[in-house]
């Protein structure tokens, strides 16, 4: 199967969910990066009213170099269209292995509502054993990951990589011994940590790459 041409279709079916007068989320990463692709050509063609908030310095210039009108201070966003890591059937989601994942908290919390793009690979029953992105602060990093370990969370830290926010990521293996909420809970408790790839309780509308090649939503 051609992934790319995939989430293509994937970034096209979710731009037909933009409305005029609605203030857009924009994700990151590639399939994020088709959403804004499609809804590029939909608003030049079709002059939709719309204004639009990025989630990083990749999807603003992407979106700039279309033409889209961009927000960077929203009080409120209508709907936000995002790609994802991994989604489990509770609709439980890590984001984050571009980097983007404290903006695009920021910006999916804001947001009435939110529509992730992915394809079936991205559905998977247990997060145990995938990477959990950690967004920490430089200082004292090292300090901060050895907190982090003795959670029982191996990990390494990402090479050569800061964040659009100057900070660091630090990739942990998700362990089974722990419910991943009340990880997620400890972990954001440590100093030095700034956001986790760990969305929940925004029953978001997936949309969905089928190994067919159809779309649907879950």
């Amino acid at each position: 199967m051609d992934y790319n041409k995939l989430k293509q279709s994937i970034g096209t079916f979710a731009a037909q969910m933009v409305t005029s007068g609605m203030t857009v989320g924009l994700g990151t990463g590639t399939t994020a990066h088709a959403f804004i692709k499609a809804l590029i050509e939909r608003y030049n063609n079709e002059k939709l009213e719309i204004e639009c908030v990025a989630t990083s310095i990749n999807s603003e210039n992407l979106a700039k170099s279309g033409g889209l009108p961009l927000l960077y201070d929203p009080l409120s966003i209508d709907c936000t269209f995002d790609g994802a890591d991994w989604i489990t059937p509770k609709k439980l989601v890590v984001k984050g292995l571009g980097g983007a994942l404290l903006r695009e908290k920021i910006v999916a919390f804001a947001s009435k509502k939110l529509v992730l793009m992915v394809d079936h690979r991205k559905i998977t029953q247990t997060l145990a054993g995938k990477l959990l992105p950690i967004e920490i602060i430089p200082f004292a990093f090292s300090a901060t990951i050895q907190h982090i370990e003795k959670l029982g969370c191996s990990g390494k830290l990402r090479d050569n990589f800061t964040t659009d926010n100057h900070n660091l990521i630090f990739d942990v293996q998700i362990p089974s011994h722990i419910p991943i909420e009340e990880l997620d809970r400890q972990i954001s408790s440590i100093p030095g940590v700034v956001e986790t790839g760990l969305f929940k309780g925004f029953s978001p509308t997936v949309v969905v790459g089928n190994e067919d090649g159809s779309i649907g939503t879950i």
